[in-house]
């Protein structure tokens, strides 16, 4: 039971911090003893006010005490449709006016009796505990169009009152500007069955504003921003007793005036886009008031990069307790829930945030929470037209800004950050956030370099003062798990007395570290499990102690990004068709039986802990097969994608599939997953698609008897439905191409997914009896892992558009991309496929340049010279041009170094860029028999320029961290000192005096810390060092 901001148990965490006090306990006034025959107001409008101010009815009677009580079905979830029929079968047993009494209330009586500004009805209608005295028919009574040709604002206008319950039967309503209703109290505007509110095309405003009152309601209404450039919002508030249930954002809500910003800006409107509206803006003004928004959906698919429509703002005006209850937010470019900057209590309970930039949900206040909420960055299911382009997909975000630092709570959360360009982490406390806690969550991480919790320095950063203390995280029971590299799971800066308790650390990734802490001393690290590649825990002046367990498993997110039950929004490109098998031992302690299993599939595999299982050293996992053992009533879980091609169990054990209990022998060769095409129209639709993995007719595909036969041909499919009929196709991988002509739905297994989303091409590269490695490379965005979602592959790397990767004996990797290969090379055995024909990679060599580079000394003189660079591509030793192949020469990864004296020269074969080309000494360099200036070479350049003065004296330190290879380089006028040092893929330093240093890198910079005033550049472009901290 949620108090003092998280539940009794955080409060006690927390000091029992006063003033805490929760929905359910805090008594409400939703019926002032309303005089139902129509009183109301009065003819004294000033007396009115006065009443509502001081909390007693507007008929001068006592605040009903009664504890609020609330309506509809306890954790209903975000199937919002599930809600809307009971919400309608209600809203149409409450009693309307008859229409002698609906004109007679339109007339002078209904003057009289609203003080001219409403319209008369029955009374005792009750939602969610406001009570009303009216029920107005907005089309019978009040004269509303429902077929949206006629604008509704002027009837909506004249029909609020008092006590009055609006309602609205199945249609659509069409609106033209913004409808301010200031002043009421328990005023209400409830959908019976369908209902949409729509709005014209480019309309940027505030769709309804319900404000200055108490008691307000708006239920089971769907805001339609189908209009090209529309992005309506409602502005909902109340004193006290908000209640937002059952509403739907329907459509994308892009701004036609906004564009991605490269490298973004601090303020929300003044980096160059339009101030575009927020979806939702519930608000609650008396410390004492209470709001609930509950089963609010907005799938947005809005312009990542933008930084503009957001999707809740809860900010100062609210002082009272808003609780978010099983909402979904997805796709919007400024924030799912942005709740930070609020005075007021916010408490999330459960729902779904996805995709969003900047983070999916933002609190900072004292006595804020989320709980139970499932929380997902992954770019491959995005709806969004450029997830490529997000500015920084946090998961979950404290800070403080411009109120004082609270103590926010994250609980029993699943957070996943599976693929993204950018994110900070799964939950980060940025520099006004002071105390914290994150308790009892999972955190996944697929990204090299993101963590899974981030504790910035708590200095308030460039614009605001420092929390007040405490600083300290508190962590227990937390998770991160994923195959992440490089980087750490957990880091804490400057975080005196912190505490990290009984978490959990299972990340495979290269040099993935667990725990890292900085300037944070007194801070243990008690009962922890933790296995990493790198260290477990690294202390930077921070002393304590550390107990920790170097070997274990861990809780993985329940729901991770782009996996079943993740939300309506999990259709589009990541459709996951991996199964999870468990063998479970029938024996027990005392039985002491014992069972052996063999498994094989044609596709991934990997154990798992789902279904209570354990990952043993006992139990062998090579590839598409897995042998093992269970006992004693334990039990071992596989997720796998394709056929299961081999099952044996010798011994006593129950096998479930999905939760289903199966007949080994019954699961071989078969086919798990249908996909179906369903005509909606008259209309013929035809279609042709291309899954990764065999395919397969249902039993509703007509292959021979059709108008247009069906037909499959290998991995595609094509074929047609109409007048309501349905194709199915049973598939043994993901559909990773549809083309679609006309009105039909596509679903998986039940679970929609958007043709429309899914790339145009498609390469597969399958594995022969041996191995083989390859490098493709596209003029446009690879979409990672498309083949196998859920299963990340370590040995595959995505970036922008290159993958290079490689394929074992029967196993396939695929990518989907809208444009041209523009680079493909394949060594080993592998076969490439494009779109389900086979193709010669030879056709798509890049071209091969020669690089040498000659000496311009003698034998006799003795003279050398040495160099170093680095190539963005392949590079090999060559002979051409008279050069020698010498041992002295060395390449390492990308970078190329080595040394010529005496006449002699040194070539290289180039596939690529070369750039930060570094010659000491006497030498020439042609570039196939070209002479060429090494400064004019190609490549990205990142330059740090001091802003200050010899006069000033002021310096600044640095330290970057690129994906590829970095060297320093003297373009912009730069220097190279000895102070800046660098590595394979970072280089610190310091500026000053108005110096700079530049650096040539490969690949995309991962992350940049700047401490001090200077000027940073890629290629000329200034950008902000914010953006990759």
């Amino acid at each position: 039971m949620p108090c003092n901001g998280d539940g009794h148990e955080d409060g006690a965490e927390w000091g029992n911090r006063e003033g805490a006090v929760t929905t359910s306990e805090r008594p409400s006034a939703k019926w002032r003893n309303v005089d139902t025959s129509g009183g109301g107001r009065g003819g004294d409008r000033g007396a009115g006010e006065e009443g509502r101010d001081g909390r007693s009815s507007v008929a001068g009677g006592e605040a009903d005490d009664r504890v609020r009580g609330r309506g509809g079905p306890a954790g209903s979830g975000v199937d919002r449709r599930s809600c809307l029929k009971a919400a309608g079968a209600a809203a149409a047993s409450l009693p309307l006016l008859a229409a002698e009494g609906a004109a007679a209330g339109r007339g002078s009586a209904g003057s009289e009796a609203t003080g001219g500004r409403g319209v008369a009805g029955e009374p005792a209608a009750e939602r969610h505990g406001v009570r009303f005295a009216n029920v107005v028919d907005m089309v019978a009574d009040a004269g509303c169009d429902p077929t949206g040709s006629e604008p509704c604002d002027t009837a909506l206008q004249r029909a609020a009152a008092d006590y009055t319950l609006l309602k609205f039967p199945e249609g659509e309503y069409r609106f033209t500007e913004t409808n301010v209703l200031l002043d009421y109290a328990n005023l209400g505007l409830l959908g019976e069955g369908d209902v949409r509110f729509s709005v014209p095309k480019g309309f940027n405003e505030k769709l309804i504003v319900i404000d200055r009152g108490t008691g307000a309601l708006f239920e089971n209404i769907d805001v339609d921003l189908t209009a090209p450039g529309a992005t309506p919002g409602l502005h909902l508030a109340a004193a006290d007793d908000l209640e937002i249930h059952d509403v739907e954002f329907v459509g994308q809500g892009i701004h036609h005036d906004s564009e991605p910003r490269d490298f973004g800006n601090s303020a929300k409107g003044s980096n160059g886009n339009p101030d575009v509206m927020n979806a939702l803006f519930p608000i609650v003004r008396s410390p004492d008031g209470t709001g609930v928004v509950e089963n609010v959906v907005a799938h947005n698919a809005g312009l990542m990069g933008a930084y503009t429509r957001g999707g809740i703002w809860i900010g100062i005006s609210t002082r009272g307790t808003i609780t978010l209850k099983d909402c979904a937010f997805s796709g919007f470019p400024g924030n799912g829930v942005y709740a930070s900057r609020t005075r007021g209590v916010v408490q999330v309970e459960g729902g779904e945030f996805r995709n969003n930039d900047v983070s999916q949900v933002r609190i900072g206040s004292d006595g804020s929470y989320v709980r139970g909420a499932t929380i997902a960055v992954d770019s491959t299911s995005s709806r969004s037209p450029n997830p490529g382009e997000a500015l920084n997909q946090r998961g979950i975000r404290f800070e403080g800004a411009k109120i004082e630092s609270g103590r926010p709570v994250a609980r029993d959360c699943d957070v996943t950050i599976a693929a993204t360009p950018h994110s900070e982490g799964g939950v980060v406390a940025n520099g006004t956030c002071g105390e914290f806690l994150v308790a009892d969550t999972r955190i996944g991480i697929g990204e090299d370099y993101v963590r899974g919790v981030q504790a910035k320095v708590p200095d308030g950063g460039p614009s605001y003062p420092p929390p007040s203390r405490p600083h300290g995280a508190r962590l227990r029971g937390v998770s991160v798990t994923g195959p992440a590299a490089e980087g750490t799971a957990i880091e804490l800066r400057e975080r005196q007395g912190s505490t990290i308790e009984a978490c959990c650390i299972q990340q495979g990734g290269a040099n993935r570290d667990g725990i890292t802490l900085v300037d944070s001393p007194n801070s243990p690290v008690r009962d922890a499990t933790i296995d990493v590649t790198g260290r477990p825990v690294e202390r930077f002046d921070s002393p304590g102690p550390s107990d920790v367990t170097t070997a274990g498993s861990c809780p993985v997110p329940s729901r991770p990004a782009g996996g079943p039950g993740v939300g309506p929004d999990a259709g589009g490109t990541g459709v996951d068709l991996s199964h999870v098998l468990t063998i479970a031992s029938r024996g027990t302690q005392r039985g002491g039986t014992r069972a052996s299993y063999r498994l094989a599939v044609d596709g991934e595999l990997e154990p798992t802990t789902a279904n209570d299982a354990t990952i043993d050293d006992t139990d062998d996992v090579s590839g598409s097969s897995a042998t093992g053992q269970v006992g004693l009533g334990g039990r071992d879980s596989y997720r796998f994608t394709g056929v299961v091609e081999a099952f044996d169990v010798d011994g006593t054990a129950t096998v479930t599939l999905d939760g289903e209990e199966i007949d080994p022998d019954a699961v071989i060769g078969k086919i798990l997953d249908t996909l179906a095409v369903e005509s909606t129209s008259d209309e013929r639709a035809s279609y042709t698609f291309t899954v990764d993995g065999e395919l397969e007719p249902g039993e509703r595909a007509n292959l021979a008897e059709a108008t247009v036969p069906d037909a499959v041909d290998g991995d595609e499919a094509s074929g047609s439905v109409a007048q309501g009929g349905v194709d199915d196709y049973r598939i043994a991988g993901p559909p990773v191409r549809f083309d679609l002509d006309g009105p039909a739905r596509v679903a998986v297994d039940g679970r929609p997914i958007d043709p429309g989303a899914l790339p145009s091409e498609v390469v597969t590269f399958a594995g022969g009896e041996g191995r083989g490695t390859y490098d493709l490379s596209v003029d446009g965005e690879l979409r990672t892992s498309i083949a196998k979602p859920g299963l990340a592959d370590p040995n595959d790397t995505v970036l922008g558009g290159r993958a290079d990767g490689q394929v074992g004996p029967g196993g396939r990797d695929s990518y989907g991309f809208d444009g041209e290969i523009t680079g493909l090379d394949v060594s080993g055995d592998v076969t490439v496929s494009r779109n389900g024909t086979a193709i010669d990679p030879d056709e798509f060599l890049p071209p091969v340049d020669t690089l040498t580079i000659s000496s311009r000394g003698t034998l006799a003189d003795g003279t050398r010279a040495t160099y170093r660079f680095v190539v963005v591509g392949d590079v090999k030793k060559s002979g051409a041009h008279g050069a020698t192949i010498d041992d002295n020469d060395a390449i390492e990864g990308a970078v190329v170094s080595g040394q010529v004296g005496g006449g002699g020269r040194d070539s290289y074969r180039l596939v690529g860029d070369v750039l930060a080309f570094r010659l000491d000494g006497e030498a020439d360099l042609t570039l196939d028999g070209a002479a060429i200036d090494p400064a004019a070479l190609p490549g990205s350049i990142l330059t740090i320029a001091s802003e200050g003065t010899q006069a000033e004296g002021t310096r600044a330190s640095y330290e970057v961290r690129v994906s590829g290879a970095i060297e320093p380089t003297t373009a912009n006028d730069a220097t190279i000192d000895d102070s800046d040092s660098h590595g394979e893929r970072r280089a610190s330093g310091q500026v000053g005096l108005g110096g700079r240093d530049s650096y040539g890198y490969s690949g995309v910079i991962t992350g940049l810390d700047v401490d001090g005033t200077a000027t940073i550049t890629v290629n000329g472009q200034e950008i902000d060092a914010e953006r990759f901290v």
